[in-house]
C-alpha cells in the first residue's frame, strides 16, 4: 500500500511536468483561455485529492513558503499599477507548482522510484511525438508544444544513460529522437540544449565502450561536416520538408540568419532584440532594486509575459542583490544535499539545475516553467528518506525486480 501510495504521487508529478504542454493541443479547438483556465483548475482538483490521498500530511515548510509568497504578491500588487497582471502570474505559478512541491516535500518520497516512473513517461511521451507532428502539418498544433514535451524526456532519458540504469542504445535511441524531433519541428534553442545533453553524456561518462567511442567520434566528425557545409544543409532539409507538406520554423530562422551574416549572433538574437532592449534599459534604471512579478508584461504591454533569460528575468523581479541572495541561498542548498549519505540525490540536482540554467537563458520563465518547480522542489524541499541517510541506498529496496513483487 505505502508502494502504491507513492507511485501515485509521482504520476501526479509527472502529470504536472507534461500536463501543461499537452494541453496546448486543445487550443485549436477552444479559446486559449478557457483552456488555461481548466490546466489550473485541474491543477486545485489535483491538490485537493493530493491532500486527501496522504491524509493531510503537509510539511510546515511549505506551508510557511507559500504563506510568505501569498503575503509578497499582495504587497507587490499594493505598489504597483499593474495590479492584474501581478495576480495572474503570482496565481498561475502558485497553481502550476504546488503539487510537484508539495509531493517532493513528503517525507516518504523517493526520488529513485521517482525517477524510475519519469523513464516510463518518457518513453511514452517520446512516441506520442509521431503524433504531435501529424497534429502540426494538420495545423492543429504550434511548433511551441514540442519543447514541452522533449526537454523533460531529454532530462530523463539523458540521466538514465549517464547513470546506466536502462538499456544503453535505447535511451540514446529515444533521447536522440526527441532532439531531432525538435530541431526539426520544435525551437532551436531547445534542440540545442538536446544536443549539449547528449553529447555531455557521452563525453563525461567515464567508462566508454569501444562502441561509445566509435559513435562520439562519428558525432562530432559529422557535426563538422554540417557546419562546413550548412548552407546546403539547410537547403536540402527544407526542400524535403516542403516535399512532404512540413514548415520547419527552425530552418528557416537559420537560413534567414545565415543570409543576414553573424549566424551564432542571430541564431541566438533572433525574435528577441526588442524585449531584451526593454528589459535592459529597465535594469540600468533599477536594477538594484526588486520590480516583483509580471514587470515584463507591464513593459511590454502584454505583449510579452517573459524576459526569455533566466537572468534578466531573477534581475527584473527580484534584483541584483536580491538575485545574489539566491545564488547563495542556492549554494548553501547544495552543499546541504551533499552531505546526504545517498548521492543520487545531489548528482541529479546538479544535472537538473545544469540543463534547465542552459535552456533557461532563452526560453519559458521561472515561474510557469514544471521544469522550474521541479528544480526548486529538489533542491530546497527533498528531504531523503530516514534509511537513505542511515544506511545504503534507499533505491535498493525499490529496485524494478521488487516493484513486480510488490505488486
Amino acid at each position: 500500500m505505502k508502494i502504491k501510495k507513492q507511485i501515485v504521487n509521482i504520476w501526479c508529478v509527472l502529470l504536472c511536468i507534461y500536463l501543461p504542454g499537452y494541453n496546448k493541443i486543445m487550443d485549436f479547438f477552444v479559446n486559449p483561455s478557457i483552456v488555461a483556465l481548466f490546466l489550473y483548475v485541474s491543477m486545485l482538483f489535483m491538490f485537493v485529492f493530493l491532500l486527501l490521498w496522504n491524509k493531510r500530511h503537509i510539511s510546515k515548510k511549505v506551508c510557511v513558503f507559500y504563506i510568505i509568497y501569498i503575503l509578497c504578491i499582495f504587497i507587490n500588487a499594493f505598489c504597483v499599477s499593474y495590479k492584474f497582471f501581478v495576480f495572474t502570474e503570482g496565481i498561475t505559478s502558485i497553481l502550476l507548482s504546488i503539487n510537484i512541491i508539495y509531493v517532493i516535500s513528503l517525507t516518504d518520497f523517493n526520488i529513485h522510484l521517482f525517477l524510475y516512473k519519469w523513464r516510463n513517461a518518457a518513453v511514452i511521451a517520446t512516441f506520442s511525438l509521431f503524433l504531435l507532428i501529424i497534429l502540426f502539418k494538420l495545423k492543429i498544433v504550434s511548433y511551441g508544444i514540442f519543447a514541452w514535451i522533449t526537454m523533460p524526456n531529454v532530462i530523463i532519458l539523458s540521466w538514465e544513460y549517464i547513470n546506466r540504469r536502462s538499456n544503453l542504445n535505447s535511451s540514446l535511441l529515444l533521447v536522440s529522437i526527441n532532439v531531432v524531433i525538435t530541431l526539426f519541428f520544435g525551437g532551436r534553442m531547445a534542440a540545442l540544449v538536446g544536443l549539449l545533453t547528449i553529447f555531455s553524456a557521452l563525453v563525461f561518462y567515464k567508462r566508454h565502450t569501444a562502441k561509445e567511442m566509435f559513435l562520439l567520434i562519428f558525432v562530432l566528425s559529422t557535426s563538422i561536416i554540417i557546419v562546413l557545409n550548412i548552407k546546403w544543409v539547410i537547403l536540402i532539409l527544407t526542400n524535403i520538408f516542403s516535399k512532404y507538406g512540413y514548415h520547419s520554423r527552425t530552418l528557416d530562422l537559420i537560413a534567414q540568419n545565415i543570409a543576414a551574416g553573424g549566424f551564432l549572433e542571430n541564431i541566438y538574437m533572433s525574435g528577441r532584440e526588442e524585449i531584451y532592449a526593454i528589459v535592459f534599459e529597465w535594469i540600468k534604471e533599477r536594477g538594484i532594486y526588486p520590480s516583483g512579478l509580471a514587470v515584463v508584461r507591464y513593459l511590454t504591454e502584454g505583449e510579452y509575459y517573459i524576459a526569455h533569460n533566466l537572468l534578466l528575468e531573477l534581475i527584473v523581479t527580484f534584483g541584483i542583490l536580491g538575485t545574489v541572495f539566491i545564488f547563495i541561498f542556492l549554494l548553501y542548498r547544495l552543499r546541504v544535499l551533499r552531505q546526504y549519505k545517498d548521492k543520487t540525490v545531489i548528482k541529479f540536482a546538479i544535472f537538473l539545475l545544469s540543463f534547465y540554467f542552459i535552456y533557461s537563458l532563452t526560453v519559458q520563465s521561472i515561474f510557469s516553467s514544471p521544469l522550474a518547480f521541479l528544480l526548486i522542489a529538489v533542491i530546497f524541499f527533498y528531504k531523503p528518506h530516514e534509511s537513505s541517510i542511515r544506511g545504503k541506498l534507499f533505491y535498493n529496496s525499490f529496485s524494478e525486480k521488487n516493484f513486480k513483487c510488490e505488486k
